[in-house]
């Protein structure tokens, strides 16, 4: 599940990741390093009962294409690429924690208009950040809209306004820079007139 799941976000072309996390919120995933292959022949040597989902070997889904498919083909032409992706992992999440460490430091002021929140940042504090910490405070101000559920901007779009200042959405979030600020807001849905 974990090298299927750092496929495809790589592929998707996903920021920085960590893959599946061992443990979020009431989750705790112990079996996450351990091969599907090696828990099956477990079970078997030990008479425990399991059963796999018959629409695992369906094509439908693009995570059930990368395991039938794509990664039959890697293990056919490099035998060691699992190893190396787990290696590539590990750093990503290194890197990650020195983020994380250095974006506890910085935090959005927010604004509140009326029900509407809006996220602010002083541009020229912005501007002085390093690209990948500009696009990563982004990340985390999306963060607080709605609930908690992330919206997924491309990472492409954030990279660009990071670049170029130009206002983009998601088609519910707004990003742009105005008045000396970066802003985060909700779109405001239009109400029609009956």
């Amino acid at each position: 599940d974990q090298l299927e799941t750092l496929l495809q976000r790589f592929f998707q072309g996903a920021s920085l990741n960590e893959g599946i996390p061992k443990k979020r919120e009431l989750f705790f995933r112990p079996l996450l390093e351990i091969t599907r292959l090696d828990i099956e022949a477990y079970a078997k040597e030990n008479n425990i009962k399991f059963c796999i989902d018959s629409t695992n070997l369906e094509n439908k889904y693009l995570r059930n294409k990368i395991r039938n498919q794509l990664i039959p083909l890697l293990d056919s032409i490099m035998p060691n690429w699992k190893s190396g992706i787990m290696f590539g992992n590990r750093k990503i999440q290194l890197v990650n924690e020195l983020l994380s460490n250095q974006l506890e430091k910085i935090e959005w002021s927010q604004v509140n208009k009326g029900e509407d929140k809006e996220l602010i940042f002083n541009f020229n504090e912005f501007n002085k950040l390093e690209k990948i910490l500009k696009i990563n405070l982004i990340y985390k101000g999306l963060e607080n809209f709605e609930e908690g559920n992330f919206y997924r901007f491309p990472y492409q779009l954030i990279e660009n306004f990071v670049d170029d200042y130009k206002s983009i959405n998601s088609g519910k979030i707004e990003i742009f820079s105005e008045n000396q600020n970066i802003h985060i807001k909700k779109i405001k849905k239009s109400s029609s007139v009956k």
